[in-house]
């Protein structure tokens, strides 16, 4: 991936994972097994020469709307990358296509693409078919989401401290509070993330992330 004058750019220790932000949201991407990338939640309202920065730098190929409230910079990244596929969620899908008027496929289509370190998650008891990705690379696990959990602003490339859970989540994201607090804590049981990439906020690093998110679950949902 080429970087320079890119808006997306590695995270502080992991180069292989690129983060975008502006002052209200984060998209992620990511290298497929054939070298090029997929985007989760793309920016909305990104400048031309943003968006220019994007074919300039990056060959995406996929496109991930992470739920059926993240669609805002799809048209944009579509009209720019005319063959990437775009990627939600079964739940999700009927809102996204209502909304946007585009056509959504499979999530299953991305699984065939995507290296083994990437999983795709998909925690029970949400309305917004929201869809989490698990990272491992090197020692770090890494927890990208879209609205379950936030955390606060940081300079671009620099870490926030402790996470947060998005104040609108618990109305307008869970359908079944008990199912998807259960689902999260086993996600975040299995396998203990170190690094977490909200779509709300800066990434998040310290040596009790796991802790902290399964507090914020237990007090807050």
């Amino acid at each position: 991936m080429i970087l320079s004058e890119s808006i997306y750019q590695p995270i502080d220790g992991v180069a292989e994972i690129l983060v975008a932000r502006n002052p209200k949201n984060s998209s992620t991407a990511f290298s497929l097994r054939d070298g090029s990338i997929c985007i989760y939640s793309p920016l909305p309202k990104l400048k031309k020469t943003e968006l220019e920065s994007l074919v300039a730098n990056l060959d995406v190929s996929f496109f991930i709307a992470p739920n059926h409230y993240h669609h805002k910079g799809l048209h944009d990244h579509v009209e720019l990358f005319k063959d990437a596929t775009v990627v939600c969620s079964a739940n999700a899908k009927p809102r996204l296509e209502k909304q946007t008027a585009l056509k959504f496929q499979p999530l299953d289509q991305l699984a065939s693409a995507i290296p083994s370190s990437i999983e795709i998650i998909e925690p029970q008891g949400l309305k917004t078919g929201e869809v989490w990705l698990r990272i491992s690379l090197n020692d770090e696990v890494i927890l990208v989401v879209t609205d379950a959990f936030c955390a606060p602003d940081a300079p671009q490339g620099e870490f926030a401290n402790r996470p947060d859970i998005l104040k609108p989540f618990p109305k307008f994201g869970i359908g079944d509070a008990n199912l998807f607090k259960t689902s999260a804590l086993e996600i975040i049981d299995e396998r203990p993330p170190t690094i977490l990439i909200p779509c709300h906020g800066a990434p998040v690093k310290n040596k009790s992330l796991a802790d902290d998110l399964k507090a914020l679950l237990e007090k807050r949902i």
